[in-house]
């Protein structure tokens, strides 16, 4: 039997508050790598797809995929991986995926599943009882996926993807709707309902996070850095920024 501490590892997700990821680049692993939030936000990017894992969902990501955590908000959870040749049961339809999988765990299951990664956690030297938990962690991922996939929770992905992707200007309300073809109205209710927060919220969220791995690059100027976050406006952005921070972006700047 392949020796455990090469073919599992886990540990203890905790950071309080906002925490930006330090600015290291894409990472590929041999093995299958997990995260399991029982609270709190974690946005991922593996190119060209960015993910928001929010409380009680998993993220699954194949081995050689590339990918890197950007930041973590209240973050309670579970991150690891494991070699797929370790598994009594392979079958699994999880393991096929070829890109990064997002699966919301069903109400009922949530406390359960808490239980079962800690476990797995306080058992991590247990060979046959790390192997249990893992079929039955890729059990929940299979049961659960059809739940993820209902009509209103792509709609709501999709928005949360398409704000955080670099690689398009920011929009408004109005325009992030008219691409989703529904109106403002429909997806703000139906963000809020999802998130909690409503869209503007969440656009504005995106724009600080952006600002803020932009300000770390000093050879920017603050006019630039405005101008990429969708708010050419220079004194705009500093009162967007500071109403948000409590600080405007060049103090900001400073304190990196």
């Amino acid at each position: 039997m392949q020796n455990l501490t090469a073919s599992f590892a886990i540990h203890a997700l905790n950071t309080l508050g906002y925490k930006v990821s330090p600015p290291i680049g894409e990472r590929t692993f041999g093995q299958w790598s997990f995260c399991y939030l029982i609270s709190g936000e974690m946005f991922m990017e593996s190119a060209p797809d960015s993910y928001l894992i929010r409380g009680h969902e998993f993220v699954l990501v194949p081995p050689g995929v590339p990918f890197r955590i950007s930041w973590y908000r209240d973050s309670i959870g579970y991150m690891g991986g494991f070699d797929e040749t370790i598994l009594k049961d392979r079958s699994y339809t999880c393991l096929q995926a070829k890109r990064p999988l997002r699966v919301s765990v069903s109400a009922d299951d949530e406390g359960f599943v808490d239980e079962l990664m800690y476990k797995l956690l306080r058992k991590k030297d247990d060979m046959p009882v790390v192997l249990g938990c893992l079929d039955v962690m890729l059990s929940q991922i299979d049961a659960d996926t059809p739940e993820s996939r209902m009509p209103d929770k792509p709609l709501v992905n999709l928005f949360l993807d398409r704000i955080f992707d670099r690689e398009k200007e920011f929009l408004g309300v109005a325009g992030y709707a008219e691409e989703l073809n529904v109106t403002p109205n429909y997806l703000n209710r139906l963000v809020r309902k999802s998130t909690g927060r409503s869209a503007n919220e969440w656009i504005e969220i995106s724009r600080l996070t952006y600002a803020k791995l932009l300000l770390r690059r000093k050879e920017l100027a603050i006019i630039d850095v405005a101008a990429m976050v969708g708010l050419p406006d220079q004194s705009y952005f500093s009162r967007f920024f500071k109403k948000i921070e409590g600080v405007t972006p060049s103090e900001f700047r400073k304190d990196l």
